[in-house]
């Protein structure tokens, strides 16, 4: 099981500004649960703060369905919710976001240098530290026109956007 899927709900702490008390609370419930490994109780409070614009919980919730926690494994609703999250400016989405391309993974996305470094460029502007070690690091795996492209597609990359999607390959 990848790193990821272990204990996400604590490895994150993306709460939405724009979400009020109530949603806060599902989410903090969805938490607990997860915790307690009561999955598909934690997915539910998940659903429920994610479709009203919780961050964080749209990040949880797409790692629930990346791991099968609480419901079946759907690569494609995970990397929805996921993505959905990092179009809105979720430094943690945003740097995942760029990990997938990076890698390649999962299967139903294609490596992509240049996509992984304007997700990575994002993330590094919406605080999080590690997408630095992924920036460098691509600097040292991707070739000059790779960078160069992945550079412009940051620039064009708008947050909060309905143009700003990902391309998944199908």
């Amino acid at each position: 099981m990848p790193h990821h899927c272990k204990s996400h709900a604590e490895s994150t702490n993306h709460g939405d500004s724009l979400c009020n008390s109530e949603t806060e609370d599902w989410l903090k419930k969805g938490n607990a649960c997860h915790k307690a490994g009561i999955y598909s109780e934690a997915v539910n409070w998940y659903r429920k703060a994610a479709e009203q614009g919780n961050l964080e919980a749209q990040h949880l919730l797409g790692l629930c369905y990346l791991c099968g926690q609480g419901l079946p494994n759907d690569d494609l609703i995970a990397l929805h919710w996921i993505n959905k999250a990092a179009r809105r400016g979720d430094g943690n989405s945003l740097c995942f976001m760029g990990a997938c391309f990076a890698s390649g993974w999962p299967d139903l996305i294609q490596k992509d240098f240049a996509e992984a470094y304007k997700f990575f460029t994002h993330a590094h502007a919406h605080g999080e530290k590690i997408s630095l070690e992924w920036l460098e690091s691509l600097h040292t795996w991707a070739s000059p026109q790779e960078l160069e492209e992945g550079a412009r597609r940051a620039r064009e990359y708008r947050i909060s956007s309905d143009k700003a999607k990902i391309t998944l390959g199908f």
